[in-house]
């Protein structure tokens, strides 16, 4: 009996040997609808958030400047005087072309306009060259809050906004630069927030109380640089080109008409010595040459409505 339990054994051994060895030696057949083993968990990755606290608000109603609010200065060769087209002659053998009607300016029977004597202070002494013509826009709203409603009140308000602002630049550049008054001109124009008003300006959007466009109104008077004064907000802005806005302050109109200059606010002198303008003396030669001057010394065109 124990030879036949012995014998059975071995048998038993060798078939497990043989089943196992031939397992090993056999491919591994994978279906083709062999489910994907599931990746390991991952976390979702932490992203910062981009925005930040201090961020800029900017106002809804507003828009960026873009190159062609900045197109107005004059050109080689432009005809800047104000002249009307004489109509068109007659041709032989047919009938004349009808001319244009010619536009006349519906002027308000309130509306005062002329040239006044006036001299700004600080220009005498200057080189022609060197004196930067700029004319004046205010709002009625700046009339009524810093003129209770008298235009004249605001031409002394302007007028000492120049003499302060001569007074600053030719204490560094001596007699080679200053800025000269040649319109005050009220305008119907509500100011808005900065950068829409000085967009508004570029593109001459703005018309005086008698309604001329504020760029033709610049060419009549010659004026080099054009300024609006009014008094939404507070502060001032400019693109360094020949409009700027300046709310109610004194020193804001010094500060904006010096970026017309080309001054950056990383000109300053040492020691915190305050603004450096010496680099208006060096470009003031060109500042008046944007336009050729027309407005005699000794004047100034007003134009406002009156009460």
């Amino acid at each position: 009996m124990a030879w036949i339990l012995a014998t059975f054994a071995v048998v038993f051994v060798a078939g497990a040997g043989v089943y196992f060895q031939a397992r090993r030696e056999a491919p591994a057949v994978v279906g083709e609808d062999a489910p994907e083993s599931k990746p390991a968990f991952v976390l979702r990755e932490i992203v910062e958030n981009e925005e930040k606290d201090d961020a800029p608000v900017y106002d809804p109603n507003s828009r960026r400047l873009s190159g062609d609010d900045f197109r107005f200065l004059p050109e080689p060769g432009d005809e800047l005087e104000d002249r009307t087209p004489p109509p068109p002659a007659p041709v032989a053998g047919k009938d004349a072309p009808s001319a244009e009607p010619a536009v006349v300016e519906k002027v308000d029977a309130k509306v005062r306009r002329s040239f006044i004597a006036h001299t700004t202070r600080g220009v005498s002494g200057v080189p022609a060259d060197r004196v930067v013509d700029v004319l004046c826009l205010f709002t009625t709203n700046y009339k009524n809050r810093y003129g209770g409603g008298d235009s004249r009140k605001i031409i002394k308000r302007i007028e000492e906004m120049f003499r302060e602002s001569n007074q600053i630049y030719q204490k560094q550049n001596g007699k080679t630069v200053a800025v000269r008054m040649v319109g005050v001109v009220e305008t119907d124009y509500l100011d808005s927030y900065l950068t829409v008003d000085l967009a508004n300006l570029n593109q001459g959007k703005m018309k005086s109380v008698a309604g001329t466009p504020s760029h033709e109104l610049r060419n009549r008077l010659g004026a080099d640089m054009v300024a609006l004064f009014g008094t939404k907000g507070g502060g001032g802005v400019s693109s360094g080109n020949p409009f700027f806005i300046v709310k109610r302050g004194h020193g804001i109109f010094t500060h904006e008409c010096q970026h017309a200059f080309g001054w950056g606010h990383g000109e300053q002198l040492p020691n915190g010595g305050g603004d450096d303008v010496t680099k208006l003396g060096r470009t003031a030669p060109g500042r008046s040459a944007w336009m050729p001057k027309k407005v005699e010394d000794g004047k100034i065109w007003f134009e406002y409505r009156s009460r």
